[in-house]
């Protein structure tokens, strides 16, 4: 399978989740009707293959990502404020949902504007910085410092806390490593944190592969960002298609969209854009854009490859030699 296919499928994957459980986000589990395919309503009375904030955000950072050619938390928080005061990258137009962390955070950011805003609080410890992920790690997933570096700093410009910070690099890691090849099962098996450090201690029933032996049952509802990795960590690891997964995640109910958009991203880098069902990238919102975008953040991890770590964006204007340090690189993935 190309890159192109990995990064487009992890893309459509977060939105293609999002759109899953965006009519069944805040439901108790077994209180509703599963889904099978995109539905209407939910408590933002959407339409079939329409998403919510998770995929926003995600935009506003892959955009920001690209246009600044690497990173810029200040275009990155700019780009959210705008998301939520003008509906910038929204499928209605307007920001119908937002968390209570991130909202807190871009009011910081608005008032002071220092970055990060993210509240270190280890009450503040919701899934949006996890939600919306992906677009960091395939920009830098073929270079651990860079990846470890950027992770850290997207995701502090709104979560803060150890829990958030300790999820999304457990995340991280888990696919850069399908990226470079490794059988995601292997990789579910045997958890990892990027950088080989926790920060807190809740990571550690991750790491030690609790929620494999967990019933439906006994997950969490998923708004807590080590119970949203939990969630989608068991939804991955029972196998079976890309729509199997997203639907199994989906229909888990509590914060669903969010759950399902975080195991899209993992397992949609795994299996790829052709293996999503050809009626939902009909019905899903969006989704030529997100494929372009995909693409675009490829060719920004191309040019990245031939950058120092410690470089944070692109030269404004400048051209590459193949005689980089990464020159040698051979991914398992081929462009």
């Amino acid at each position: 399978m190309s890159l192109q296919q990995a990064f487009r499928g992890g893309l459509l994957g977060l939105a293609a989740g999002d759109a899953l459980g965006a009519p069944l986000e805040f439901s108790r589990r077994n209180a509703f009707i599963p889904v099978y395919g995109f539905s209407k309503g939910g408590p933002w009375k959407l339409n079939p293959g329409e998403w919510t904030d998770d995929t926003s955000m995600a935009l506003c950072l892959a955009t920001s990502l690209v246009e600044s050619g690497g990173l810029d938390l200040h275009d990155q928080m700019q780009r959210y404020l705008r998301w939520y005061q003008e509906g910038y990258m929204s499928v209605s137009g307007n920001c119908f949902d937002i968390g209570t962390t991130t909202l807190s955070s871009l009011q910081r950011y608005k008032r002071y504007g220092i970055v990060p805003a993210g509240d270190p609080n280890p009450q503040a410890s919701g899934n949006g910085g996890l939600m919306r992920l992906l677009p960091v790690i395939l920009a830098t997933w073929d270079n651990p410092l860079r990846l470890k570096s950027w992770v850290e700093a997207a995701t502090m410009t709104t979560h803060a806390s150890p829990d958030c910070l300790d999820a999304s690099l457990v995340f991280a890691d888990a696919v850069s490593r399908v990226l470079e090849g490794e059988a995601l099962q292997e990789v579910l098996a045997s958890p990892q944190i990027l950088g080989g450090q926790t920060r807190g201690q809740a990571i550690e029933r991750v790491l030690e592969g609790n929620y494999r032996h967990l019933d439906r049952s006994e997950l969490g509802e998923g708004f807590y960002v080590i119970e949203a990795l939990e969630n989608a960590f068991w939804a991955c690891w029972k196998g079976g298609s890309l729509k199997q997964t997203l639907l199994r995640a989906a229909n888990l109910g509590g914060d669903a969209d969010t759950v399902a958009a975080i195991a899209g991203q993992l397992v949609g880098v795994v299996k790829g854009e052709a293996l999503l069902p050809d009626s939902w990238k009909q019905e899903l919102a969006w989704c030529e854009k997100l494929q372009v975008v995909a693409d675009d953040l490829l060719d920004l991890n191309q040019k990245l490859r031939q950058l120092p770590w410690t470089f944070d964006k692109l030269p404004a204007a400048s051209s590459h030699s193949s005689g980089s340090h990464d020159a040698d690189y051979r991914p398992a993935f081929h462009i």
